[in-house]
């Protein structure tokens, strides 16, 4: 299973009895890898550039990318690459909007932003995630986790 964007590890701590004994997580932050290191010392953590993964094609059984995609300038682009690197199924997750920047301005954050989150370059629903993971895998379900979006794709060679 690869971990793409982990962060500091809170999915890998989280799920750990759930996941194989083979977990690889990245992230372009060395100092989130480190505590993710030290919360899932089972995991292999290393930083990476999503757009140009080292690992080889079909490496993983499973990719999973929460919480990332909305932060990227080319999600597409990432999400070939995460695809490339699946033999079988990519999980996504996105904030749903614009029930996310409802969410936040309910909680009075980023009020001058009317809630969009600052580092939030993208923005989905529904229906455009589905658009966008279509232009790269064949078979996805989307599935509703309010205020997010999870997006379960079947990799290409499985489909």
């Amino acid at each position: 299973m690869l971990d793409a964007g982990c962060g500091e590890g809170e999915t890998l701590e989280r799920l750990g009895n759930l996941l194989p004994p083979d977990v690889t997580g990245f992230d372009l932050n060395p100092e989130s890898l480190a505590y993710a290191a030290r919360r899932f010392p089972q995991g292999t953590f290393t930083v990476e550039d999503i757009y140009h993964l080292p690992y080889s094609d079909a490496g993983f059984d499973l990719v999973i990318c929460l919480e990332v995609l909305e932060h990227l300038e080319q999600p597409t682009a990432a999400l070939k690459e995460l695809a490339r690197v699946t033999r079988s199924h990519l999980i996504v997750s996105v904030p749903n909007e614009p029930w996310f920047q409802l969410g936040n301005l309910a909680r009075g954050k980023y009020l001058k932003r009317f809630g969009d989150h600052p580092e939030h370059v993208q923005h989905w629903n529904r229906r455009t995630l589905r658009t966008m993971l279509e232009q790269v895998v064949p078979d996805v379900t989307i599935i509703g986790a309010f205020p997010w979006l999870i997006g379960q794709c079947v990799a290409p060679t499985q489909a």
